[in-house]
C-alpha cells in the first residue's frame, strides 16, 4: 500500500495533501504515525484533523502487507483527537490508549492475526539500594530517613531509577543527591522482585542491591559526610 505523505521541514511542505504525514514501519512490523510533526494553524486545524483521521481509517481498512499494528503518537495538546481515535468503528478508528508521558500519548490498534500481542508499557519499576564501603577498612555508609513515616531510621542510600536510566547511573545519582558523595560503582550484588505488593501505580518492583566504594583518607571522607555515619559491618549486622 502506498501513502500520500508529507514531510514537514521548517517553512516547507512536500506532498499532495497538506495534512498527511510520514509513517514508518518498525522491526516488529508495526506502522507508526507521529502526529507531533503535524502542527496545523488555527485556521485549518479542523481540516487537518479530518484528513488525519481519513488517512488512518484508510490504513486500518486496507491493512498493509505484514502489518501487525498501527500506532499513533500525539502531543498532549492534540488530545481533542482522542474521542474520534478511540471510538469503535464506524464512529471512530478503534484505537486504544497504550501509555502516556508528561507531554505525549501513544495509542495503537491491533491489525495482525490472532489475539493482540502488543505488550504492556510498564510492568516493573526499578528501585536501587547502595551499599557503600570504605576501601581502607570495609566500613559502610548509612543515611537517615527523612520521610514523615520513617523519620530517624538509619538505612542505606536508596531510590528509584528514572525513565531511560541505567542501574549504575541511578545508583550514583541517588547517592549524590542523598549524601553529596561521588563513590565508584563496583558491582550489582543482587536483585529482589516484589510482585503482588502494593507499589507505585500498581506495578511490581525490581530492587537492585549495588556495591559502591568510597576512596580517600578517613579524615577526607569524614569531612564530607556530616550527618552520614560510617559503621563497621559487624556493628551493622548486630
Amino acid at each position: 500500500m502506498r501513502f500520500s505523505c508529507l514531510l514537514l521541514l521548517p517553512g516547507r511542505i512536500y506532498g499532495r495533501h497538506s495534512s498527511s504525514f510520514v509513517p514508518f514501519m518498525d522491526r516488529h512490523n508495526c506502522l507508526h504515525f507521529d502526529l507531533s510533526t503535524v502542527v496545523p494553524t488555527q485556521k485549518n486545524c479542523e481540516n487537518v484533523q479530518s484528513r488525519i483521521l481519513e488517512q488512518l481509517s484508510a490504513v486500518c481498512n486496507e491493512v498493509p502487507p505484514r502489518c501487525n499494528a498501527v500506532w499513533v503518537h500525539l502531543l498532549s495538546s492534540q488530545c481533542s483527537l482522542l474521542p474520534r481515535l478511540c471510538a469503535p468503528p464506524p464512529d471512530g478508528q478503534g484505537f486504544q490508549l497504550h501509555h502516556a508521558k508528561p507531554k505525549s500519548l501513544s495509542l495503537y490498534r491491533w491489525l495482525g492475526p490472532g489475539d493482540d500481542r502488543v505488550p504492556a508499557f510498564t510492568t516493573h519499576q526499578v528501585a536501587i539500594t547502595a551499599v557503600i564501603s570504605r576501601t581502607h577498612d570495609g566500613h559502610v555508609l548509612m543515611v537517615q530517613e527523612n520521610t514523615p513515616r520513617l523519620t530517624g531510621l538509619w538505612k542505606f542510600p536508596s531510590g528509584r531509577a528514572q525513565f531511560g536510566e541505567s542501574i549504575a547511573d541511578a545508583t550514583l545519582r541517588e547517592v549524590y543527591e542523598e549524601t553529596g558523595l561521588q563513590p565508584t560503582f563496583r558491582a550489582l550484588m543482587g536483585v529482589r522482585e516484589s510482585n503482588g505488593i502494593p507499589s507505585t501505580f500498581g506495578t511490581a518492583e525490581i530492587l537492585a542491591l549495588c556495591h559502591l566504594s568510597l576512596s580517600g583518607s578517613p579524615t577526607e571522607i569524614a569531612s564530607q559526610l556530616k550527618l552520614c555515619p560510617i559503621v563497621s559491618s559487624s556493628s551493622f549486622l548486630k
